[in-house]
């Protein structure tokens, strides 16, 4: 997804993103030219598509940069979120993506 020009700048030497809870590690070759990446809170859940059986134990992040284009290098994502929503020994515990176009 490509978002407005605001957000972080990351150039080829890589970056570590971090905003209300989420790290976003971009290392050094990851990206040809700069890109800004931005790290925002969803406003809402509402009408969300939830696989059978699972539930939120996080706030919905919403990560853009305003290129198009896939990094060249693996990127990492952490997201911190309440142990005490699932307690990480008895549940998976997993990062969606959701594509907004076709609502999955």
């Amino acid at each position: 997804m490509v978002a407005a020009a605001t957000g972080e700048t990351v150039t080829s030497a890589g970056k570590t993103v971090n905003k209300d809870g989420v790290t976003i590690t971009i290392p050094a070759g990851a990206v040809a030219d700069e890109i800004k990446v931005k790290i925002e809170k969803a406003a809402t859940a509402l009408n969300l598509p939830l696989p059978a059986k699972a539930k939120l134990v996080s706030e919905i992040f919403e990560i853009t940069n305003d290129k198009a284009g896939d990094f060249t290098k693996p990127v990492t994502i952490t997201l911190a979120f309440n142990q005490s929503g699932a307690n990480p020994e008895k549940h998976r515990v997993s990062i969606y993506w959701f594509d907004e176009s076709i609502r999955k």
